[in-house]
């Protein structure tokens, strides 16, 4: 639907249709007086055994469709990657970046300079996949996902749309590391004139302990243990690198191993911010401050 605001008075102007549904917010943009929106959706395709049996199988399909302000869809691109999951769609001018999943991480970009036939002009295939699609600037993307279980940052060059390749990436190391920016675009906190990226960072490791064998000589089983850590990792991103400055966290005294998660939770730093040379972090139970210089404690400021 489009709608008219005015002084107060709302007005429906335009309705439109397409199939599927958009990921986020980010899946819909408006630009030169087209909205432009990527969706998923599902359907019911037949398929054949080997004896010749036909059967109905759920079938997924992704389409990109662009509407005039009439909200009537002149163009569209309906069906690239079928039966791959959506993940990730960013809208940049007359460019789209799409990230599609099922066992490597394909990157779409998609040509969108003319309204009426969007295409396919670049695909680059790596593992894993990106959740989160940041610009930097005209041709260079921050991707922020996941690859064998671990957090994973990425950054895209497509300066030749036709041939996007991945000029560096970032793997936070551990047994699982997870990001809340991978879902939540408010955890990310980045600056072009800085080059600085800040995201919440949690990492698990796991380990077995070998027990001694028992007095007579037989052995017992082997005991599991693990540590925890949450934080924010600071990033320097330049166009052809991304390169870690520093960790910050408030839990256990800004000591990086721990293992008593739940007495910790609220320390869970989800926010963060800069004013000046100062970093800000934030929690349920604290406001932390430290240099971005070299990241030591200035103050802190307990809520509860």
């Amino acid at each position: 639907y489009r709608v008219s605001i005015n002084h107060g008075a709302i007005t429906a102007q335009a309705e439109g249709t397409v199939w599927g549904n958009p990921i986020n917010s980010y899946a819909m943009d408006e630009f030169n007086g087209y909205f432009r929106i990527a969706t998923t959706s599902w359907f019911m395709d037949n398929a054949t055994t080997r004896d010749g049996a036909i059967f109905k199988v759920s079938r997924q399909i992704n389409s990109i469709y662009v509407l005039n302000s009439d909200l009537r869809i002149v163009g569209k691109l309906e069906g690239f990657k079928m039966d791959e999951n959506l993940y990730a769609v960013r809208f940049v001018g007359n460019k789209c970046y799409i990230v599609t999943f099922k066992q490597i991480d394909p990157f779409f970009v998609i040509d969108m300079s003319n309204p009426v036939s969007p295409k396919i002009a670049g695909e680059l295939e790596i593992p894993g996949y990106s959740s989160y699609l940041y610009p930097i600037d005209e041709n260079h993307i921050i991707g922020i996902g996941t690859e064998n279980s671990t957090l994973k940052l990425s950054l895209f060059d497509v300066t030749n749309m036709n041939a996007p390749i991945e000029t560096a990436k970032y793997i936070v190391n551990g047994s699982y590391s997870y990001s809340n920016a991978l879902y939540d675009p408010h955890a990310v906190m980045y600056n072009a004139e800085k080059q600085l990226l800040v995201i919440p960072v949690s990492i698990n490791n796991y380990s077995i302990n070998p027990v001694p064998p028992l007095r007579d000589g037989t052995n017992s089983e082997s005991t599991p243990t693990s540590s925890y850590w949450q934080g924010v990792y600071i990033f320097k991103v330049t166009t052809s690198a991304i390169t870690l400055q520093g960790q910050v966290t408030q839990i256990y005294n800004n000591q990086a191993k721990g293992n008593d998660y739940w007495n910790n939770y609220n320390l869970e730093i989800t926010r963060s911010l800069y004013i000046d040379n100062t970093l800000y972090t934030i929690s349920n139970s604290r406001v932390q401050l430290n240099s971005l210089t070299d990241f030591t404690l200035l103050a802190k400021v307990d809520l509860n």
